[in-house]
């Protein structure tokens, strides 16, 4: 079952931070940076059990 992603104002910037910073080395390598983390948050909604499942502890 798929998810709503909904990027908080928190995450919105500190993407907008890593791409400043690799800005800095290349302008190439910061549009495959930020399109990572995209493509990689977004894929997650599609696929919420996508990782190790770990017990609850309590």
């Amino acid at each position: 079952m798929a998810c709503l992603l909904a990027w908080s104002p928190e995450a919105l910037e500190d993407v907008e931070l890593i791409a400043s910073f690799v800005e800095r080395g290349s302008l190439w390598y910061v549009k495959i940076v930020a399109s990572k983390i995209v493509s990689t948050a977004e894929f997650i909604p599609l696929n919420p059990e996508i990782g190790p499942m770990h017990p609850l502890k309590g």
